[in-house]
């Protein structure tokens, strides 16, 4: 494990280049010559350009971009602070493209899918608020690859669900998963074969069946992680049998709740949280120290599962700075596969030593 770069968020791989946060800036990293280049600056008050030089207000203000995706091989989107951006990496052109509800900051995640069976091309992301005891429609929203246009692609009617963790596309079933979230009856894994005319429940009603990260291995398999603060946290496997149901199994416990995930298509990677006490609302949950029932360590884990065999490996485990996590963030870590250099890229949020420091595992010496 080395460190190779400070306070670059991994947003995009492409090939050996990585497209990077860093203090207000999209950046373009090399890996192989080091070499950094600045592509833009993010558009952001004058206040804000200053504060967002500084980690402790770059974390407490959650200036770093939470979601980004590739459209071709000139253009990304990202997410931050309350709307979409279209970034030209060749020219630095930035243009807004959407804006998202009221109260509602990033989503989880994009997610693209292309040339899958009966779905058309576009970007998704589903609709994510953070605590709030109000219930509303949650809506999906998609980029159509032809007309550049976000529309509404489905709605949850009010009061059954909270939000939407991920939206994953199965090219093995052509089918796409959705992850929502939080309390019992409003947390599962539903599905759509029919482009998101027809939204069914799959795995719906139950703590074991909240998750963000989701990995399809094959026809018939998806292993998952828990996302809950409120219960012990598992990888599960799925497995669908006859009549199109499915059967669930636990592979492994976690010591936390799983808040990001990555796979190379051989094995999956699961990042651990160290949150605080899920239960905790008002003011008191923002300076809150106490971890959550399902919360079993203070340190952020990274866990290795290999799909071959269901085995898993501690890869690397840090520990939670003294910062309070709900006002000064999680710890856990962001992951993106570099598949040219055989390498995984790790970004550590709120953690001793290492916060904010990209570092390099290599195959074969760090996992």
């Amino acid at each position: 494990m080395r460190i190779i770069a400070k306070r670059h968020k991994p947003l995009i791989v492409h090939g050996e280049l990585i497209i990077s946060y860093h203090k207000n800036k999209i950046c373009s990293m090399n890996l192989v010559k080091g070499q950094v280049k600045n592509i833009c600056t993010l558009p952001l008050k004058p206040i804000g350009k200053i504060l967002s030089k500084t980690r402790f207000f770059e974390r407490l203000l959650r200036y770093e971009v939470k979601a980004a995706v590739e459209l071709s091989d000139t253009n990304i989107l990202v997410s931050r602070l309350g709307a979409i951006y279209n970034i030209n990496l060749e020219n630095g052109k930035i243009v807004k493209e959407h804006t998202f509800r009221k109260n509602m900051n990033n989503p989880y995640s994009f997610t693209k899918i292309a040339g899958m069976k009966g779905f058309t091309d576009c970007i998704l992301y589903g609709e994510y608020i953070g605590k709030t005891n109000e219930r509303f429609s949650v809506e999906i929203y998609a980029r159509d690859s032809r007309t550049a246009e976000w529309r509404k692609k489905y709605s949850f009617p009010i009061g059954k669900i909270r939000h939407i963790h991920n939206i994953v596309p199965d090219y093995c079933n052509n089918c796409v998963y959705i992850l929502t979230g939080d309390l019992d009856n409003e947390s599962g894994i539903w599905v759509t074969e029919d482009d998101f005319n027809t939204v069914l429940p799959l795995l719906v009603g139950s703590q074991e069946y909240r998750s963000v990260e989701l990995f399809p291995i094959n026809k018939n398999i998806c292993v998952y992680a828990t996302d809950t603060a409120l219960k012990d946290n598992y990888i599960m496997v799925c497995k669908r049998i006859a009549d199109k149901t499915v059967s669930v199994a636990k592979v492994a416990e976690l010591s936390g709740s799983c808040l990001s995930g990555m796979s190379d298509g051989v094995r999956g990677f699961f990042s651990t949280t160290v949150e605080n006490d899920e239960r905790s609302m008002g003011w008191r949950s923002w300076i809150d120290y106490h971890r959550s029932p399902g919360i079993k360590s203070e340190y952020a884990k990274l866990i290795s599962l290999e799909f071959s065999d269901l085995s898993i490996k501690k890869v690397i485990e840090m520990k939670k700075d003294f910062w309070p996590c709900r006002l000064m963030q999680y710890g856990y870590f962001v992951i993106c596969n570099v598949a040219k250099l055989e390498s995984v890229i790790v970004y550590p949020i709120a953690v001793k030593k290492y916060d904010a420091k990209l570092l390099l595992l290599e195959k074969g010496i760090d996992y």
